[in-house]
């Protein structure tokens, strides 16, 4: 059986909580709480690992391409609807 390297479940978990405590803080005229760990992590897993794929293997700017793909992944995450869909991963990738 092949390990995933990032659990859906508890990526699903973490972004609908995030979005709870954003709507939280709006409504309290707070500002948005800072992205937990746990999803940074799991964008930074995702890029890493798709810039291992073969189709990327000779580029040379490797590593601004996966920065590029945190900072997507960081501008638009806060688009992932949970009603939706509940594979976060699919969704970023």
């Amino acid at each position: 059986m092949k390990t995933n390297y990032i659990n859906n479940e508890k990526f699903l978990e973490e972004l609908v909580r995030y979005k709870e405590q954003v709507a939280v803080n709006l409504a309290e005229n707070k500002t948005k709480p800072r992205i937990p760990n746990y999803i940074g992590e799991c964008f930074m897993k995702i890029a890493n690992n798709l810039a291992k794929r073969p189709n990327f293997c000779m580029y040379t700017y490797k590593e601004e391409m996966i920065g590029d793909a945190i900072e997507n992944c960081i501008m638009y995450f806060e688009n992932f609807d949970s009603n939706k869909s509940k594979n976060p991963f699919a969704y970023f990738t």
